[in-house]
């Protein structure tokens, strides 16, 4: 018997070296070569981990940065290597604190933000090995040749958007400056040196943690970087760029960022410091008071830019901008006007001066190109600062700690999604009516298609302002889960898309916008809701009659009636709109359809084989589709194919699946994105069938971390993540932890499904498995019987989970001496599985071990030895983990010993049962301890 892991099934829903010496590490010391500070032999040719050593870069009283090679994977990096007294600063525990938060760092994967490879330990020193970068820091850039305005605003807006990236993780910077930015010869700017990174202490979530999970409160809110990087009473960060909180002594976040950020960009523009000072106490006063001096009358600098960045250097940190995409967002907007405003003025010159026709025909192309950018800007009539703020609001009244920080997570989202349309719209119009390089009918539909965009952000946007505590933690999937916005200027692309009426325009408009609403409203839990309005949109379309619009319908009403667990309606409703589509030539439709059924048929209904006929239904059409629109949607098939697999006990093929899905998902959504996680989650699933449960849990961890900061504490999600860590930690045998983690699991699932939806039942069943692994069968048994009753109710008949509830059933009235009663659930389990499963499934494996064991009871051992045996086969043929085959092996051994003929291939058994489960060492010390003890019982006595 074992926990019954879930799996998630996602639905779609529309030549300078780089210089990282001592100033980098917040520090005013001048490196000096071979000093006192460095014990290290660090010559050339040593090795610190796998790495080649080349060349000291730098040094300072934090430690050394070196140049180093890399020969598993052929590349030059740079590496920090810390000083061994800032080990004996915090002492062991510091050292995994460290470990931890640059772990942190090194899954922070940006483009503007320096790689962190690798970190590791060499001599108890923690060593930190970062992309080696060629080019020139900000701080020299600077002091080379005069810049404009217009120069350093474009870099900086790349470092803010590194700086950025890293808030979203909920990593802060702390010391940032010109000489932590580096301007690459490949032309990419990055924000380097995390040094003094640690999780924000704004919030619960960004306190920095111990993967030991020993620390207590006051260690855990003090960062590893904290200690590791800091010597003992001294300030963290460069006094000249900190926030006026830092220098009065508190720890600084994403906001004090905020500050630095504005301190180097006022620098870089107005030549001189917005604080200029020839001493710290005089610096100080200026910060502290908030008094910026005057820039030079000689640099011409927009009066928007000045007050952008006053803001941002404001005292009080509530007054600056609520985060670093809010900043950006002010200084993207205010260069976008001055552009347009010195192409008006240009534009006037032209005319004062008379040009010729050649100078008409570029006046009448910028004003057309004028107006085409006032097309993009009609994105903002939908999103805004205004409306965001509403919806903070909307937020914060829910009440929910967690409410205040969900828009900051979302923002991110909903920012990219209006900027990428605003691009897009201005782009299909100088397409159509600058370039004439687009017919009509393309023009047509890019209009179409990004009015199409417009409505889903429009729904969604008017879903998050209704509010209620439901919606807070669906608010960052479901703003990640908005559509690409790229299809729409594909040409390939469009012209797939089926043709327009002509009529009714305005009515299917308002269908149109039904269905976003209907999408809008399910994302964000309000599902009463959402299916109510699916049935009517349904109901409008069919009576408009054009077939792409109403296939559409009919896939949201066929998701509605699976959440509402009707499945064999939705089934129906979901296959009829998979034809209508195809008939249409509505291909985006038609996949989603397929995929739509894969997951129905291969999840609730069982039927694999079904499912995976579906799967390559929707392969077919996706190999219609440009790689522009198909890649994602690719992404989104393979993974819930990987889960049909999975669930025939193909785990090899799952897991292949599973790692093309998070290949493709991370090349086209970057790393953050939820989708990532998901896919992470169920690597762990297959990883975990096959035995491997310290890799499992690993991707479990990090799933669960990435998913708790994005979506809160309590969430369907987070239930599925506790299910799965604590299937793991089971059989790792850390039952206390798979105890609270399954608990865990059913409140929520309680909380947000209620007491009787099958997804309880899933979470009833393992934490009645736990009890019945402790040995208290008299617990399990009613928690067991419950899921069984639900399974019954909810399933179709014939379901696996079903066969595994009377599996559980019956295997614990055999632990309560229920002999009889016992051996009827486990022949039924035995049936339904091989009818649904097939003969050769590992998972019949735990009916037949139940049988056995009932068989040996009741004497007949003959039968006992025939079950244990094909367990056994069944497991094997299956390459599940050893530790699995070694449970049905050790079933076969009792067998064998009470039949009492074959005593030898018994001893054979136990001792390849005892090497199995040594494989998983830790883990199974009390299976071990019983088999040492059995053999030593059992094996003859050696001859003298």
């Amino acid at each position: 018997m074992t926990a019954r892991s879930s799996t998630h099934h996602s639905r779609e829903t529309g030549s300078l070296t780089q210089t990282l010496d001592a100033t980098s590490d917040g520090d005013d010391t001048v490196p000096s070569p071979r000093s006192a500070i460095d014990p290290f032999d660090v010559a050339r040719g040593r090795q610190l981990g796998r790495y080649v050593v080349l060349e000291r870069l730098g040094a300072g009283a934090m430690g050394v940065v070196l140049a180093a090679y890399d020969p598993e994977l052929d590349r030059k990096v740079a590496i920090k290597l810390l000083h061994p007294r800032e080990r004996s600063a915090s002492g062991d525990q510091g050292r995994l604190r460290l470990l931890a938060e640059a772990q942190a760092l090194a899954r922070l994967s940006d483009p503007n933000v320096v790689a962190v490879h690798d970190v590791g330990t060499h001599d108890g020193q923690v060593f930190v090995a970062m992309e080696f970068v060629e080019g020139q820091t900000l701080g020299r850039w600077l002091g080379g040749t005069p810049r404009s305005w217009q120069e350093v605003l474009e870099v900086m807006l790349a470092a803010g958007r590194g700086l950025a990236a890293a808030h979203a993780r909920e990593l802060a910077h702390r010391d940032f400056k010109p000489d932590n930015v580096m301007l690459g010869s490949d032309g990419r700017v990055r924000v380097m040196d995390f040094g003094l990174a640690r999780a924000d202490a704004t919030t619960p979530s960004g306190e920095a943690s111990s993967s030991t999970g020993e620390l207590d409160a006051s260690q855990q809110r003090c960062s590893a970087l904290d200690l590791a990087l800091t010597s003992p009473g001294s300030m963290l960060g460069t006094p000249a760029y900190m926030a006026p909180e830092c220098l009065g002594g508190e720890r600084g976040g994403a906001i004090a960022d905020q500050f630095s950020f504005c301190v180097t960009l006022w620098e870089g523009i107005y030549g001189q410091p917005p604080f200029p000072a020839k001493a710290l106490p005089e610096l100080y006063a200026r910060v502290l008071e908030g008094t910026i001096a005057e820039p030079p009358a000689s640099r011409r600098v927009p009066r928007w830019l000045r007050r952008v960045l006053e803001r941002g250097l404001a005292v009080e940190p509530e007054r600056r901008f609520p985060s670093m995409h809010d900043l950006l967002h002010g200084l993207e907007r205010g260069r976008v006007r001055t552009r347009r405003a010195r192409v008006l003025g240009a534009l006037a010159g032209a005319g004062v001066l008379g040009v010729a026709a050649l100078g008409v025909y570029h006046h009448d192309r910028l004003q057309q190109r004028q107006a085409c950018e006032g097309e993009g800007e009609a994105i903002e009539e939908v999103w805004n600062d205004e409306i965001a703020a509403a919806v903070g609001e909307t937020l914060q009244a829910t009440g929910l700690a967690h409410a205040g920080t969900t828009l900051d997570k979302a923002r991110p989202w909903l920012d990219a999604q209006a900027s990428a349309w605003a691009r897009a719209s201005t782009e299909a119009c100088v397409h159509t009516e600058v370039d004439h390089d687009w017919d009509e009918t393309t023009a047509e539909r890019a209009r179409w298609c990004l009015d199409d965009r417009r409505l889903e952000l429009e729904a969604l946007i008017a879903a998050l302002r209704r509010g209620g505590a439901h919606m807070v933690n669906r608010v960052v999937p479901a703003t990640a889960g908005l559509a690409q916005v790229s299809p729409c200027l594909d040409a390939a692309t469009l012209a797939r898309m089926p043709a327009i009426p002509s009529e009714h325009r305005d009515q299917l408009r308002a269908v149109r916008a039904e269905l976003w609403r209907v999408q809008a409203l399910h994302a964000v839990g309000a599902h009463d809701e959402s299916a109510t309005v699916a049935r009517e949109a349904l109901a409008h379309a069919e009576a408009l009659g054009w077939a792409p619009l109403v296939a559409e319908a009919r896939v949201l009403w066929g998701n509605e009636l699976e959440f509402e667990a009707e499945y064999a309606e939705a089934e129906r409703v979901l296959e009829q709109a998979y034809f209508e589509a195809s008939e249409a030539e509505a291909l985006d439709v038609a996949v989603a359809a397929a995929k739509a059924l894969v997951g129905l048929l291969g999840d609730r209904l069982a039927r694999h084989r079904e499912a995976l006929r579906w799967a390559r239904h929707a392969e077919l059409v996706l190999a219609r589709l440009p790689p522009e629109t198909s890649e994602v949607r690719r992404a989104h098939l393979l993974t819930v194919v990987s889960t049909t697999h999975f669930r025939l006990g193909e785990y090899r093929k799952a897991r292949a699946l599973a790692e093309q899905s998070l290949e493709i998902d991370i090349r086209h959504l970057g790393h953050d994105h939820p989708r990532i996680a998901h896919t992470m989650s169920n690597l762990g699933l297959f990883g975990q069938a096959q035995g491997e449960y310290a890799e499992a849990k690993a991707l479990y961890e990090d799933a669960l971390e990435l998913q708790e900061r994005a979506l809160g504490p309590i969430h369907t999600t987070i239930a599925d993540l506790c299910t799965n860590l604590g299937s793991v930690e089971m059989r790792l045998g850390h039952k206390d932890r798979a105890k609270g983690l399954f608990q865990r699991a059913l409140e929520i699932r309680e909380a947000i499904q209620g007491a009787e939806h099958p997804d309880v039942a899933d979470a009833v069943n393992n934490l009645a498995s736990l009890h019945h692994t402790l040995e208290e069968p008299e617990i399990a048994l009613p928690l067991f019987e419950r899921a069984l009753r639900l399974y019954e109710a909810k399933l179709e008949p014939g379901h696996p989970s079903i066969a595994g509830g009377y599996n559980n059933v019956g295997d614990t009235l055999r632990a309560l001496g229920q002999l009889e009663r016992a051996r009827e659930n486990l022949d039924v389990a035995l049936r339904s599985w091989e009818a649904a499963l097939g003969p050769d499934h590992p998972d019949l494996a735990y009916s037949l071990q139940g049988l056995s064991s009932v068989a040996i009871a009741q004497g007949r051992f003959d039968d006992a030895v025939a079950k244990a045996q094909r367990a056994v086969a069944l497991r094997q043929a299956a390459h599940v983990g050893s530790d699995l085959i070694a449970e049905a092996r050790v079933q076969l051994v009792e067998a064998l010993w009470g039949q009492g003929l074959e005593r030898q291939q018994a001893l054979a058994q136990a001792r390849l049962a005892l090497a199995e489960y040594r494989e998983h060492g830790q883990a199974h010390t009390e299976e071990i301890a019983k088999l040492e003890r059995w053999l030593t019982e059992h094996e003859p006595a050696p001859q003298r």
